[in-house]
């Protein structure tokens, strides 16, 4: 049935739910005292539905000092958050815990912890979902994890949420296990403590970003905003959204990242990988990177390529140990380091010198056509392959330093030979005073 809460209510006993429950909690508190095991508990087939319709809201469900037990226990069932907090106990506990093909839907409201350990939200097993959207998720507690998905469970988290870790040794967002799914297309997924993550992939489990930000404030060189443990059976995609981290980005010892949109701001290197793949998506957001380190801290025997998008490094590459022996492939895109060394014999390959900021280089045809159309761009210089220059802005010189074919505007340029690009307008005839010969006049455009 449907209720709405007139004052603060005292549960002392398990409830188990025989039908649907539709709470609207008005305002008002529910408190939860000792310790039966999921004080609202129910089976498949039964939803279970808060919501704070109060004009002030402050409407909640609370766990007594010393309680360690859920406060929701949906083993099969559904549960459905649409406004109020579930605050849980101070001890080690799971706040509300979604089992045995239990599905979630939480789309307002909050739900918080602290004390010890535990997980804020826990979903469970195969055939169990979370759907997170406008909800704040919190863990406060230490070796706690906000939103924890394991053994098969599928979550999606969206728009206007809220997943952050506070405490040392705690996670944001654990993902564990091989068939597990979780999927990001928008909100906020953050860690604020030393000694902590904000995304943790384990156990051959999938991990997809399409949105949202993806953030941690720790700094230890151990650490990564995302932290894949996994092997590389495991499918872990970057679409789009933003990775922002005081460290490491992405970091994969074994697991295949395949990057095809999005952004990274990383503190120290953006990826400490051996299998990455970055090929930007056509119609897709872009790849825009900047690490204050190396693009790739590599394994041995590493194998990551770059085949477009925007970095801004250090370096291209560092090896994890002195005798790592990655092979780094650079097939495409712009870089503030030199990649020299680590691009294809042959591959379009051109250093850029800006009026104002130094040099940066452009690997492959289209990264280059991007490039030459640059405000402030001085000068093109081809180190290698064949490349075709239609777009160079006013100004700009262009010299073949490579053995490849080189045209500019259709002229072909040898190697050693260089010309300085000038538009113009439609000429100007003059004509001489009997009108038997004319002289075109021509201004540059640009």
């Amino acid at each position: 049935g449907a209720y709405k809460l007139t004052c603060n209510v005292t549960v002392t006993s398990q409830v188990n739910l025989s039908g649907d429950l539709a709470l609207d909690l008005n305002g008002h508190t529910v408190t939860f005292e000792n310790n039966a095991y999921g004080k609202i508990q129910y089976g498949k087939g039964k939803t279970l539905t808060i919501e704070d319709n109060s004009a002030g809201g402050g409407g909640k469900l609370v766990a007594a000092d010393g309680y360690s037990e859920p406060i929701i226990y949906a083993n099969g069932g559904s549960f459905v958050l649409k406004g109020g907090a579930i605050v849980g106990g101070n001890n080690s506990s799971d706040v509300v815990y979604i089992n045995n093909n239990g599905q979630a839907e939480l789309s307002g409201g909050s739900i918080t912890t602290s004390g010890s350990y535990g997980n804020v939200l826990y979903i469970n097993g195969n055939g169990s979902t979370a759907t997170i959207s406008n909800t704040e998720i919190i863990s406060n507690a230490r070796g706690g994890t906000a939103v924890y998905a394991n053994a098969g469970a599928v979550v999606t988290i969206e728009d206007g949420s809220v997943i952050k870790n506070t405490a040392q040794s705690g996670h944001a967002l654990f993902v564990n296990g091989s068939a597990t799914r979780v999927t990001v297309e928008g909100g906020e997924i953050s860690n604020t403590a030393a000694g902590a993550d904000s995304v943790y992939v384990n156990s051959g489990a999938a991990f997809t970003l399409n949105g949202g930000k993806i953030s941690t404030d720790n700094t230890y060189s151990s650490a990564a905003a995302l932290y894949i443990n996994n092997s590389g059976t495991s499918a872990i995609q970057i679409n789009g959204g933003e990775i922002v981290s005081g460290t490491v980005g992405v970091y994969a010892p074994n697991a295949n990242i395949t990057v095809t949109g999005g952004s990274i701001d990383a503190a120290d290197s953006a990826f400490q990988t051996r299998y990455t793949t970055i090929t930007p998506a056509p119609d897709g957001p872009g790849v825009n990177i900047k690490s204050g380190d190396a693009l790739f801290y590599a394994f041995d025997g590493a194998t990551n390529e770059i085949n477009g998008g925007n970095v801004e490094s250090v370096s291209i590459e560092k090896k994890y140990t002195s005798n790592a022996n990655p092979a780094t492939t650079v097939k495409g895109g712009t870089f503030t380091a030199d990649p020299t060394g680590y691009v294809p014999l042959n591959s379009p390959f051109a250093k850029l010198t800006d009026s104002s900021s130094g040099n940066s280089y452009a690997v492959g045809q289209s990264s280059i056509d991007g490039a030459a159309a640059a405000d402030g761009l001085a000068e093109i210089e081809v180190l290698s392959g064949d490349v075709s220059l239609d777009n160079v802005a006013d100004g700009v010189k262009v010299i073949n330093s490579g053995d490849g074919k080189v045209t500019v505007s259709g002229s072909e340029l040898s190697k050693g030979d260089e010309v300085v690009v000038h538009h113009y307008g439609e000429p100007t005839w003059v004509w001489s005073a009997d009108h038997s010969t004319a002289t075109a006049e021509f201004v540059c455009t640009e």
